[in-house]
């Protein structure tokens, strides 16, 4: 955390003690141009409402669906959209809930402010919690520590989570994507987290099983997820391996 006129040095010194890794964080070069450019602009990736079907239906066969429907079986679930972009796509899959029966609650977390306003009005959209553009933030400098109050809200509170060509793609460690987007998660919740990634898989996934049993023994917690790939949605682009990551949390 910078030293700012509310804080003394020394309890800026403190806050820097308990949050060591803040001084080595890799600079992503992609969110740091976009900051500069002062908008977000990811080509085809735009949370539009042609999203909607591409995600929900062909990337992932209705499993977001069918789990809230079919498993989970609640009638007011919350759900966190990691990088909703316009937040079309994300209305559209309320929408497609609101006709089985299923209120469900819908917040949005990205780097910057993107979803459309007309969302937020109508309380399609219930949170946006992204910051404005000038104080952008990667999902994974996203800490209790920095920010105690927006930790506090998402922690631990949504049924379903989903980051569809967002943080487990832009973000720069994909094992530590993975282990944020698992600690949003309620008991019994679930995330799907589409992942880009070079290293081997299993070693990501073991990286993240690490970070988890970390958390736990640094916070007296006893999280437990079950962390696997989605067979079906894997593959290989120019970037490197693709796939969809299912999280579930089961304790």
């Amino acid at each position: 955390m910078p030293i700012g006129k509310h804080l003394t040095i020394s309890r800026a010194i403190e806050l820097r003690k308990k949050n060591p890794t803040k001084n080595r964080r890799p600079v992503s070069e992609v969110l740091e141009k976009t900051k500069e450019r002062g908008y977000e602009g990811w080509d085809g990736c735009d949370g539009g409402a042609h999203r909607y079907k591409k995600i929900y239906k062909e990337y992932l066969n209705d499993r977001p669906l069918n789990f809230l429907l079919e498993k989970l079986k609640i009638k007011e679930p919350q759900i966190m959209i990691l990088g909703p972009g316009e937040g079309y796509d994300s209305a559209l899959f309320k929408r497609e809930l609101h006709e089985f029966g299923v209120d469900a609650h819908m917040d949005t977390l990205g780097f910057s402010k993107t979803v459309e306003s007309e969302l937020l009005a109508s309380k399609t959209i219930r949170n946006d919690y992204s910051p404005h553009i000038s104080k952008a933030t990667p999902f994974e400098h996203i800490n209790p520590i920095e920010h105690p109050k927006l930790s506090k809200t998402i922690i631990g509170k949504y049924h379903l989570v989903m980051g569809e060509r967002s943080v487990g793609v832009y973000g720069t460690s994909k094992s530590y994507a993975l282990f944020q987007s698992s600690l949003l998660l309620a008991k019994k919740g679930r995330a799907y987290i589409d992942l880009q990634f070079n290293k081997p898989l299993k070693e990501i996934l073991d990286v993240t099983g690490r970070m988890i049993n970390s958390y736990n023994k640094a916070n007296k917690t006893s999280l437990k997820f079950i962390i696997k790939e989605i067979k079906g949605t894997s593959g290989t682009n120019s970037q490197g391996n693709y796939a969809y990551i299912q999280i579930d949390r089961i304790e």
